[in-house]
């Protein structure tokens, strides 16, 4: 019987983490909705999806995998002031992938109940009307980083003074 305890006292401390090489999490979880800092858990969301390409890199980086690496993502609009690139950094190994994992096409274009990503960042201060009295806004956008988005006729080159309306 001591021996059959033994035995399973070596195997336990043989599972336990910090016995071997650490083995990467399964997923990383990602909320716009989330305070910035977060883990990555789903208690704890990363606020950003750079926040989520970085955590699985350094996992990649960490160790094999022993399973799917998933990123989940939750309804909500993630700003880019960047692109978010990918590489084969980013991809799986192992015989396991990395999938990033939203609400999906039919979870349509609401941010409430779908993963919007947009290509800029909001613009919330700066507004002036343009005439008093006038129920159009303006605001100069000028220092921010001009878009440059595919259109199906190709790329679209910002002015250098760009100004916002709505109205």
């Amino acid at each position: 019987m001591a021996r059959g305890a033994l035995f399973l006292a070596l195997l336990a401390a043989a599972c336990s983490p910090g016995s071997a090489a650490a083995v990467p999490p399964a997923g990383f979880f990602v909320s716009a909705a989330a305070a910035a800092g977060g883990d990555g858990s789903a208690a704890s969301p990363f606020s950003t999806l750079a926040a989520a390409k970085a955590a699985v890199r350094a996992a990649l980086q960490a160790g094999p995998l022993a399973s799917d690496l998933t990123v989940h993502v939750g309804p909500g609009t993630y700003y880019q002031r960047e692109a978010l690139q990918f590489s084969s950094a980013d991809a799986g190994r192992d015989g396991y992938r990395v999938v990033w994992s939203g609400p999906g096409p039919a979870a349509g274009t609401n941010p409430a109940t779908a993963a919007v990503v947009h290509g800029g960042v909001p613009v919330t201060k700066g507004w002036t009307r343009t005439a008093p009295g006038s129920p159009i806004w303006a605001v100069n956008i000028s220092s921010l980083k001009p878009p440059t988005p595919l259109t199906p006729e190709g790329f679209w080159t910002a002015p250098k003074t760009m100004d916002a309306f709505y109205s």
